[in-house]
């Protein structure tokens, strides 16, 4: 029995017996209404585990329904978004955010969106990074984690992506919470909020080994750090010559079970400061205590901005795949933003106009084209941008000087109407000052919502790899 299914169900038991319980019908439809939602943004159930999603559905709806009944937004809470993988040679494209975060905020941003549509409190979405839990274990510096962390906070504001907002590990433990933060000071505390999480989370007694063998959900989770943290530390076992094969994979394991401890510690904290929020995870689990969700739209497996590198096709797939599966591809091409490797993308000569451009795709779809000096467009730009448009639409042309107060929107021609002309493109001049406009079109375009939109086309993955886990 799917999600849906079991939600249903769940909600036709309640509601026989609303009079008995003293439920409140209209809340309960809702809540479980909003469920259904989050339910979209599910990964399946890992082969190897009982089902037990229907213990996670009445506990969420329980939460749900509360919210609905005081007419609050429903929160969500989220661990992601640690930092970029240390293999960025061969896994990503770097240690800072690129086009993968990007999609990746605007589908979760989209997910409260959904909700919102549906339920005039809304919701909010609260990104608990626990880079800080892992990345001395990795080697990953703090001030890396904190650089990470800094760039993820512009992209989220720079993009509006309104519904999300950020806690920090501090936060958790509740120590110098009103410090004013820079990198400096970050650097400094960072080893003691890690350990005052430890201490202060780790559950009385921890056996690591005896949970991996009780729990379904941990051993599911160290699993997939071995598969993962063996790409992760691929570079240290090819620079230390002495290492051998059999060394380095007991030092993986051994490795796989600190962050088991770790997570354990992160996951308490999560619990007790986050109770009345709908716990999401980023790992694939039994849906007993949360709800495992895909953080990049439409993928087949868990794969996650952090451990993975994107690309888009020309007809406006996104991909992602280990850096070394694209970079060796003689059809695709690195594209930059602000100076930094951003994604990767198919070669075609729709992308060289008559002056240089940058063209950014956007999710979930078309590409938006903005000069990179002030220039003019030509009637051949126009051309290559309805020629875009039939590929992937709506293209957006922006910060030309010949559009000065407009952005141009060249949509896809549908010929459904005779006698509409095939020379031309539909193309709709929205004044960049009218945002309410702007924001009518863009769900137009959009229809629907971000991760289960049936305009958007599957994503492919070009590896198979279980990602980093909360």
């Amino acid at each position: 029995m799917d999600s849906t299914t079991e939600v249903s169900s769940m909600l036709s038991a309640l509601t026989l017996h609303s009079a008995e319980f003293k439920l409140d019908d209209e809340a309960l439809q809702k809540a479980s209404q909003i469920l259904g939602i989050i339910n979209r943004y599910r990964t399946p159930m890992p082969a190897n585990e009982k089902d037990r999603s229907d213990e996670g559905n009445f506990k969420f709806l329980s939460i749900i329904y509360g919210k609905v009944r005081a007419q609050e937004p429903i929160q969500m809470i989220l661990p992601a978004f640690p930092f970029k993988s240390p293999n960025q040679k061969n896994k990503t494209l770097g240690y800072l955010p690129d086009k993968g975060e990007d999609v990746s905020l605007a589908h979760l941003n989209g997910l409260c969106k959904a909700i919102g549509e549906t339920y005039a409190p809304g919701a909010k979405l609260t990104i608990a990074s626990d880079g800080l839990v892992y990345n001395d274990i990795l080697e990953v510096r703090d001030s890396v984690v904190w650089k990470y962390g800094q760039a993820l906070r512009r992209l989220v504001a720079e993009k509006e992506y309104d519904h999300i907002e950020f806690v920090r590990l501090r936060n958790l433990i509740h120590w110098n919470e009103d410090i004013i933060l820079d990198s400096a000071t970050y650097e400094a505390l960072a080893p003691h909020f890690r350990q005052k999480l430890i201490d202060h989370y780790t559950p009385l007694g921890f056996d690591v080994d005896e949970k991996i063998k009780s729990d379904d959900d941990v051993c599911t989770t160290y699993r997939g750090y071995i598969k993962f943290l063996t790409k992760d530390l691929e570079l240290v076992f090819e620079k230390n010559i002495s290492l051998s094969k059999k060394k380095h994979k007991t030092n993986v394991g051994k490795i796989a079970k600190t962050m088991i401890g770790r997570g354990v510690a992160f996951a308490e904290a999560i619990r007790k400061n986050f109770p009345n929020y709908v716990r999401l995870s980023i790992h694939p689990s039994n849906g007993s205590n949360k709800i495992s969700i895909n953080v990049l739209p439409l993928t087949s497996s868990p794969i996650t901005p952090w451990h993975s590198c994107p690309s888009y096709t020309l007809d406006g797939r996104f991909k992602y795949a280990w850096r070394e599966v694209f970079a060796t591809n003689p059809d695709m091409e690195l594209v930059y933003r602000d100076g930094r490797p951003w994604c990767y993308r198919d070669k075609t000569a729709l992308y060289s106009w008559s002056m240089p451009v940058y063209i950014d795709p956007n999710y979930p779809s078309g590409v938006t084209v903005t000069p990179l000096f002030p220039s003019s467009l030509l009637p051949g730009d126009m051309e290559k941008a309805q020629a875009l448009a039939q590929e992937n639409s709506p293209v957006i042309l922006q910060g030309f000087e010949n559009t000065l107060d407009n952005e141009l929107y060249i949509e896809r021609e549908e010929y459904s109407d005779p006698s509409f002309s095939r020379d031309l493109d539909m193309i709709l001049a929205v004044r960049d000052q009218d945002v309410t406009a702007f924001h009518e079109l863009e769900h137009f375009i959009r229809t629907g919502h971000f991760a289960f939109d049936d305009a958007s086309p599957l994503v492919e993955e070009d590896n198979e790899e279980v990602d980093d886990l909360d």
